[in-house]
């Protein structure tokens, strides 16, 4: 059934996909800000299934793309709408069809801000946002989705692409249309976006439009389901007041029992307790670094550590990355004891918790929270396969996708 969503209803929404993000998918606290530009108190956004649409209904993915930390300096409100704008204008004209515009889009992940992008855009051009996503998680790349598993032999294609820079609605953007082919070209696009996105016209953090569709090629192939909603339920829990232990407790009797059917259950787990003792992080493109957490207040005692590339990837129990105790595409939450910040933020990503850091907050109490992979995506061996691979490259894992953390204590 569709759902009518309001402003605070979006904010919500930004509260749960920052938690299923990993870490990624962007700030929450930058969320907030973007949401309440672009949508208006009394104003509302249509959230569909994928069966609600017509088969014959057009339908894109789209997102916000660049380094975590540029959003804190430069939030973009409708990048990710005016790249589906400039979608529009070449795919529809390529397609020679009667129809001019797209009846929906899907977000690529979700996230705090992958999420509410998509809703904007939705909202933008008077269109609907299908509740679903294309990893039940953020990736920090293209060939960690299903979309990009699915591949173009499924109607997956990768031309035309679009991305575009932030402008205020009516007003000119820049937008730039990618073709990339041969035997991977995730990677090839990837590389190709962000080559372009850093380029003088568009700053290095611009909107993504891609994988132009009809509605049946993802009723065939479909995305992981009902993340928005889970999203919107979550971020009730905190709205509600909802923090720490008491949060994960509640995430994970939602995940367990009372996503509405047809969602299957999702299982979760509170994976370690205790403080940061450390978070370091690479300059560059890509948001690399490592969150230690030890068990007693002063960082010691038993230590988990966190691998990320904008998103956590993998965490250790021995500070190894070859040796996962959970890594994606399960999901790895930090969720705060208590509000942290001013005003007290009850989740955060890695951008907001880096900033904490830095900013001297101690002590910074969390949860560990690891929630297990939609089954569609755990069952798609083309993606576990991707995922491994890209481990490899990011972090050296070269074994299987293991989950000791749903079967030991830590």
């Amino acid at each position: 059934m569709p759902q009518q969503l309001s402003q605070s209803d979006l904010i919500d929404i930004c509260a749960g996909a920052c938690v299923l993000g990993s870490g990624g998918g962007g700030s929450y606290v930058v969320s907030k800000r973007v949401v309440k530009k672009a949508v208006q108190p009394g104003q509302s956004v249509t959230v569909v299934n994928p069966t609600d649409l017509s088969p014959d209904a057009y339908v894109c993915v789209c997102a916000d793309m660049g380094a975590p930390h540029l959003a804190f300096s430069k939030p973009s409100a409708y990048a990710a709408s005016n790249a589906v704008t400039g979608l529009e204008d070449l795919f529809f004209q390529l397609k020679n069809v009667s129809a001019k515009h797209f009846d929906a889009v899907v977000p690529i992940e979700v996230g705090a801000i992958s999420t509410a992008v998509a809703l904007i855009a939705a909202h933008e051009h008077g269109i609907v946002t299908v509740d679903a996503d294309g990893a039940g998680r953020s990736v920090p790349r293209l060939e960690m989705l299903l979309y990009s598993a699915y591949g173009e032999q499924l109607g997956f294609t990768w031309f035309p692409t679009c991305v575009a820079t932030d402008s205020d609605p009516g007003t000119p953007f820049n937008s730039g249309y990618i073709k990339i082919a041969g035997s991977s070209p995730a990677v090839g696009a990837e590389g190709a976006f962000f080559g372009l996105a850093s380029s003088p016209p568009f700053g290095s953090l611009c909107g993504l439009a891609m994988w132009p569709m009809q509605a049946r090629t993802i009723q065939q192939n479909p995305p992981a389901p009902g993340t928005i909603t889970d999203a919107l339920t979550i971020g009730r829990m905190v709205q509600g007041g909802a923090c720490g232990a008491t949060l994960v407790e509640q995430i994970g009797q939602y995940l367990a029992t009372g996503r509405p059917a047809p969602l299957p259950p999702r299982t979760s787990r509170m994976i370690f307790h205790g403080y940061l003792a450390n978070m370091v992080q690479e300059s560059g493109t890509l948001d690399i670094g490592q969150t230690v957490i030890g068990s007693q207040p002063d960082g010691s005692g038993q230590q988990l550590t966190i691998f990320y590339q904008n998103e956590n990837l993998v965490a250790s129990l021995v500070a190894d990355p070859t040796q996962p105790y959970i890594m994606g595409p399960d999901t790895i939450a930090i969720i705060p004891a208590t509000p942290l910040g001013s005003p007290g933020q009850s989740v955060t990503d890695n951008s907001d918790l880096l900033n904490l850091w830095r900013w001297g907050v101690r002590p910074i109490e969390v949860y560990v929270m690891g929630i297990e992979a939609p089954k569609i995506v755990r069952e798609n061996k083309t993606l576990v396969g991707n995922w491994l691979t890209t481990l490899q490259g990011m972090v050296g894992y070269a074994g299987p996708f293991v989950q000791p953390w749903l079967t030991s204590g830590t």
